[in-house]
């Protein structure tokens, strides 16, 4: 229920923004990939502009550049609201520019592979020199023994997102997707087991000028099970020294977590 609500919430932000013409950079892009596999799905690959599609027991909705929200299944996975947020719509205190990633609950009926990749070019809220790359996540991971979640989060200047190929859905055949880590990006990563998902990893990144995130979740299901998570990705000023002795702490549980986004959610 606390999910739902949350989701709820994001919903009620992206059509307030739409209704006020919120501006963004025209040349910004925000876009969502979920597939079975790691090579060319099948899945989705979805484009923030405004849109919204329904088909089967599939659906999307979209606010141009900063909100996309994905349910429905793909090949053995039954996904309930993967959402993508970006700020400024995203409430991210402490951050310069940050995404987020999460899940409701992501089910699979067997042993599997889903990858999730979110990705937001022409940020440039942040000063240029160093500054720092960080992951916070929290969650749950309930599936066979050796089942693992693994969350790369990527910082690069320019246009430096990977290329996810042609948007596409309902679930289908995708285009291989390329530039992953490319462009001398700054990178952190953090793979957890079943159980709690809790933790904080950071690293600097020399910013030059407007620069890209963008994060990687590979879920690897060794059995049925399911996986709930809530991952942001973002810059922060503080040295990157300060923030790396954080790295490893326990980070808000899945259900502070939510409760603590719809508070912020609720006050803007």
């Amino acid at each position: 229920m606390k999910g739902i609500c949350k989701l709820g919430l994001y919903f009620g932000i992206a059509l307030a923004v739409v209704a006020c013409g919120h501006p963004s950079s025209a040349d910004a892009s925000f876009r969502l990939r979920v597939e079975s596999g790691t090579t060319t799905g099948p899945g989705v690959v979805i484009t923030a502009d405004g849109s919204m599609a329904f088909s089967g027991g599939s659906s999307y909705q979209t606010m141009a550049n900063q909100f996309i929200t994905f349910s429905g299944p793909i090949a053995g996975f039954a996904i309930n609201a993967t959402t993508g947020v970006s700020t400024p719509t995203l409430a991210a205190p402490g951050f310069y520019d940050a995404i987020d990633l999460s899940n409701i609950t992501i089910n699979s009926s067997g042993a599997g592979v889903l990858r999730l990749i979110l990705e937001q070019d022409g940020l440039n809220t942040a000063p240029d020199g160093q500054i720092t790359l960080r992951q916070d996540v929290g969650g749950v991971l309930t599936s066979a023994v050796g089942s693992t979640v693994t969350f790369d989060s990527y910082a690069v200047n320019g246009s430096g997102t990977p290329s996810l190929g042609h948007d596409q859905f309902p679930a289908g055949t995708l285009d291989p997707v390329t530039g992953i880590g490319a462009g001398g990006a700054s990178t952190v990563s953090q793979t957890f087991g079943n159980g709690p998902l809790s933790g904080t990893a950071s690293t600097s990144f020399n910013k030059s000028g407007a620069y890209s995130l963008y994060t990687v979740v590979t879920v690897n299901f060794t059995g049925a099970g399911s996986v709930s998570f809530n991952e942001m990705t973002g810059t922060t000023p503080a040295p990157a020294g300060f923030v790396l002795a954080l790295t490893g702490l326990p980070v808000l549980g899945i259900g502070a977590w939510f409760r603590g986004r719809r508070r912020t959610l609720k006050s803007v």
